[in-house]
């Protein structure tokens, strides 16, 4: 459980948190069961798409233990206090239509959602990348603030400084060109 000098997580929380530091969004694929770490390592990404009938759950509870591996920055992004709670003190199992309702998934499929998921990250790709990272970072900023919560000006105030550097960058212009009907190069 140590930390390394200067790092916020510890080696076990760096595997679900260090998701925050890939510049652009990522987008995890759960199915079957995703109970404790595992749950963890999902709740890290960006987005998740879950095959309807997938079973969750903070199974910490069950082994006389609290969440360890992250839970404790994603959960308060997801929902509230009190789901917090009740899900990291019963180790209560769901599935993932519950999850979705929760807002603990992005999207719930049924199939496959790997397919799904890296459908969804194509999406993403065929876009500018250099909008995908600043949105990423936007709302990271407005979600994950340290202390205090960011106050609407510097808010207003990183929106504005991401989209000036966007504007007439290549890929900004290869997304209207591409809107426009342009052909691909």
């Amino acid at each position: 459980l140590g930390r390394p000098e200067g790092e916020a997580a510890n080696l076990a929380q760096a595997v679900s948190h260090a998701w925050r530091g890939v510049p652009c969004p990522v987008v995890a694929a759960v199915h079957g069961v995703c109970f404790g770490g595992g749950f963890q390592i999902a709740l890290g990404a960006d987005v998740r798409v879950a095959a309807a009938g997938t079973k969750f759950s903070v199974m910490e509870a069950k082994w006389g233990l609290i969440p360890d591996m992250g839970a404790t920055a994603a959960l308060p992004e997801l929902v509230n206090r009190d789901v917090a709670i009740e899900l990291t003190t019963t180790g209560r199992i769901f599935e993932a239509a519950e999850a979705k309702e929760l807002g603990l998934v992005t999207k719930v499929v049924e199939g496959d959602a790997f397919e799904a998921a890296l459908g969804m990250a194509t999406k993403i790709a065929a876009g500018s990348p250099d909008a995908a990272a600043a949105a990423k970072q936007l709302w990271h900023a407005t979600y994950d603030a340290p202390g205090d919560p960011p106050t609407e000006a510097r808010l207003l105030k990183l929106e504005t400084d991401l989209q000036r550097r966007l504007l007439l960058g290549w890929n900004q212009a290869a997304c209207v060109a591409r809107g426009l009907g342009a052909p691909e190069l």
